[in-house]
C-alpha cells in the first residue's frame, strides 16, 4: 500500500445524515483520515479494489447486503483472506450483530453515536495494527507449516538411509 492510501479510509455507508457525520468525525481525528464513501455494499466492494484504503468502515446494515454478505464477498475477493481491515458500525447497543461481524472477521466494531473523533480513530488504528499482526502471523503460521513439511521429508530420508545401513551392515555381517 503506498504511503498515501495509510490514512484513506473506506465508509460503506447508506444514511446520508450518519456519512456526513462520520466524515466529521475522521476529519476531526488526531490526524485526520481521507474518506471515499460507497452508500451500497457492492459500490463498497468495487471501491475496495480501486482505492485500496488502509480500512473500511461498514455500517452493518446496508440496502443490497448486510455486514455478513459483505464480509464474505470480500473474503472471495480476497482469495479466501479479508484484504483489508474492517470496522463495523451498528446501531444496536446489545452487541448481537458486532459478535457476528467479529466471527465473520471484522477487527472491530463501534456503536454508532457513542464516540468521538479521536476514539473513532483510535478504533480504526488499531483495526489496522491488528489486521497487520494478523497477517504476520500467517505468514510465520505458513513458514512454519512449510519447515515442518521440510523436516518431515528430512527425517523419511533419513529413515530411509537408516534402513539402508542397517540392511548392508546385516549383509556385511553375513559374508563375515
Amino acid at each position: 500500500m503506498s504511503a498515501a492510501d495509510a490514512r484513506t479510509v473506506l465508509l460503506v455507508e447508506d444514511s446520508p445524515e450518519d456519512a456526513v457525520e462520520l466524515r466529521r468525525l475522521l476529519a476531526r481525528a488526531r490526524e485526520p483520515f481521507e474518506v471515499v464513501h460507497a452508500a451500497t455494499g457492492a459500490e463498497g466492494l468495487a471501491l475496495v479494489r480501486d482505492t485500496k484504503p488502509a480500512c473500511v468502515l461498514l455500517d452493518f446494515h446496508l440496502p443490497d447486503m448486510d455486514a455478513g454478505e459483505f464480509l464474505d464477498a470480500l473474503r472471495r475477493q480476497g482469495g479466501g483472506r479479508l484484504p483489508v481491515p474492517v470496522v463495523t458500525l451498528t446501531g444496536q447497543e446489545d452487541g448481537r450483530s458486532a459478535t457476528a461481524a467479529l466471527a465473520q472477521g471484522a477487527q472491530d466494531y463501534v456503536v454508532k453515536g457513542t464516540f468521538t473523533a479521536q476514539g473513532l480513530g483510535r478504533a480504526i488504528e488499531n483495526a489496522v495494527e491488528k489486521f497487520a499482526i494478523q497477517a504476520e502471523l500467517e505468514e510465520k503460521r505458513v513458514a512454519l507449516e512449510v519447515r515442518n513439511i521440510e523436516l518431515e521429508a528430512l527425517r523419511n530420508e533419513l529413515q530411509a538411509n537408516l534402513v539402508e545401513l542397517a540392511d548392508a551392515t546385516r549383509a556385511k555381517d553375513q559374508f563375515l
